[in-house]
């Protein structure tokens, strides 16, 4: 509890409320729309996806109500040897105000005791309001080298053509664990890829939807 917000747990929300609604009630799709808000789009999508799958750290997330209304939340996955900061979001009308940090400030006992670090893995350079603020908690950046490429789909898209032999298709669904192995083989990385990574990491937003993920076959 702090002295303007009451931090609950996901499983003990006041009102019979699910953590789904929630979170809807903070962030209403109206606020998650448009092109300027893409990042925070997909990361509310991912999160609705991780608290209607109960896939989400109910010992570390909080859920902020001022008079029993929905008013912040701070939702965390757990790793074997450190949590990720999925989402932190506050309503608009409780913005600036300190209730982020309280959350932050809430949930940081029970990382301290399970000596675990904290880590933010989706962050984007198009984000400097997010990044201002975790600077201020003691945040260090890591640049990761991606290259972010965008392209309008006004107008025609370049032609392509498909060697021969050779079909370009959408991703089928049970076709998930192939796609794995084949990431795997692609593009290594150290542990290697397993299939819940990619319902954690590719399910949840809509740019992901298996009719835009193509796969050549042969």
């Amino acid at each position: 509890c702090s002295s303007m917000w009451n931090l609950h747990r996901g499983d003990q929300l006041p009102g019979g409320m699910s953590p789904q609604q929630w979170l809807a009630h903070v962030m209403p799709e109206s606020e998650t729309s448009g092109e300027s808000s893409e990042e925070l789009q997909d990361r509310c999508t991912r999160c609705q996806a991780l608290l209607e799958a109960a896939a989400y750290d109910v010992d570390t997330s909080l859920f902020a109500s001022d008079s029993d209304q929905p008013a912040g939340l701070m939702i965390l996955t757990a790793a074997a040897e450190e949590s990720h900061l999925e989402l932190v979001a506050v309503r608009h009308d409780q913005r600036r105000r300190g209730l982020a940090t309280a959350l932050l400030q809430g949930m940081a006992p029970t990382l301290a005791r399970r000596r675990q670090n904290l880590l933010v893995r989706r962050v984007s350079s198009r984000e400097p309001a997010m990044i201002a603020w975790l600077a201020a908690r003691g945040f260090v950046g890591k640049a990761l080298g991606s290259l972010r490429m965008w392209r309008q789909l006004n107008g025609d898209l370049p032609r392509c053509t498909v060697p021969p032999s050779y079909e370009l298709r959408p991703l089928r669904s049970g076709e998930e664990g192939a796609w794995v192995e084949l990431k795997n083989d692609c593009f290594p990385e150290s542990p290697p890829w397993q299939l819940a990574q990619f319902h954690q990491e590719l399910s949840a937003a809509a740019c992901f939807d298996f009719d835009r993920i193509l796969v050549a076959t042969r």
